[in-house]
């Protein structure tokens, strides 16, 4: 006889096991796609660009946020590929276009003597 705890148990273990087929085929389904854009149909829809432009985000006293782009590298083109996962070294468009908008935090930290320094914030930074 199954206990309710031993059925939850292999609920949960073919749900886990579904999830992962489910998604290795639809990695398998978009390198496929990405392979055949490449090779076979060659109309150059498999690559694209996107205009990067970098905001910086500079934070005030009183909690204050000024928005500015960046004097050094204004703009940057980016070469992307068009699938749901990165393929052949390159990010995909869509993940570019979303991280394209978001403004790159900078903090200004008071050095001893009255002095200041520029840190960027990387969005990993715990």
């Amino acid at each position: 006889m199954i206990t309710p705890k031993r059925l939850l148990a292999l609920t949960a273990k073919w749900l886990l096991i579904s999830v992962l087929v489910v998604l290795c085929a639809v990695y398998a389904g978009d390198e496929l796609s990405f392979q055949y854009k490449v090779h076979i149909a060659q109309s150059g829809n498999a690559f694209g660009a996107v205009d990067m432009q970098r905001m910086l985000a500079i934070e005030l006293k009183g909690g204050k946020v000024e928005y500015t782009l960046d004097r050094q590298q204004p703009a940057q083109i980016q070469k992307c590929v068009y699938s749901l996962f990165p393929h052949a070294g390159l990010s995909p468009c869509w993940y570019l276009l979303r991280q394209s908008r978001k403004p790159i935090l900078l903090l200004i930290v008071p050095r001893f003597r009255g002095q200041f320094v520029l840190r960027k914030l990387t969005p990993y930074a715990f």
